[in-house]
C-alpha cells in the first residue's frame, strides 16, 4: 500500500478527497501570501529624499515642477522664490508649497520641521513676491505671469477650505 492511500484510511478520507484538501489549503496560503505581499507593497511609498508617506495618502504624489519653472524664470529674484517653494525632493502635489499646504489642511499631517505646517512659509513667500519681484517695473511680462500664479496658488491653498 503507498503512503497516500495509508494517510487516507488514517483520516478517513479518500485519496481524491485528500488531494482537494491539499489544493484548497495551498490556494488559500497563496491567496494570504499574495494579500499580504500586497500590503506591504503598497503600505508606504518612499519619496525622491528618501521620506516616506503612507500608501493610503499616495493620491497626493506627483511630479515637481521645480525644474520646468526654472528653466523658464529669468528675474534671479523669482528664481529665488521658486527654489523656496519647490525644494528638490518634493514630491507631494507639483512639489511646492502651495500643494504641500493643501496636503497639511486635508490631511492634518505638518510636514515642516517638528510637525509644524506650511502656513507662515507660504505667508512669508507671498509677500516676498509681492514686496520685491512684483514691483520690479523691470520684470519681464512671463517673469509677472508666473509671480502671479505662484501667489494665486498659495493664496487658493492657504484660505481655501479643506
Amino acid at each position: 500500500m503507498s503512503s497516500g492511500s495509508s494517510v487516507g484510511i488514517a483520516t478517513g478520507l479518500s485519496g481524491s478527497q485528500m488531494n482537494i484538501n491539499q489544493l484548497l489549503s495551498a490556494l488559500v496560503a497563496s491567496e494570504n501570501e499574495r494579500r499580504i505581499e500586497k500590503e506591504l507593497e503598497t503600505d508606504f511609498f518612499v519619496g525622491p529624499n528618501g521620506k516616506t508617506l503612507p500608501g493610503s495618502l499616495k493620491k497626493w504624489i506627483g511630479t515637481s515642477r521645480r525644474e520646468h519653472l526654472l528653466k523658464h524664470a529669468k528675474d534671479a529674484k523669482l528664481k529665488n522664490a521658486i527654489n523656496q517653494l519647490y525644494r528638490p525632493g518634493s514630491f507631494i502635489g507639483d512639489g511646492g508649497t502651495a500643494s504641500v499646504i493643501k496636503f497639511e489642511k486635508a490631511t492634518g499631517i505638518g510636514l515642516g520641521r517638528n510637525g509644524n505646517t506650511h502656513m507662515q512659509k507660504g505667508k512669508e513667500m507671498i509677500h516676498y513676491i509681492n514686496t520685491k519681484i512684483l514691483t520690479q517695473e523691470s520684470l519681464s511680462p512671463s517673469d509677472r505671469r508666473m509671480a502671479n500664479r505662484l501667489v494665486k496658488a498659495l493664496k487658493k491653498a492657504m484660505w481655501r477650505n479643506k
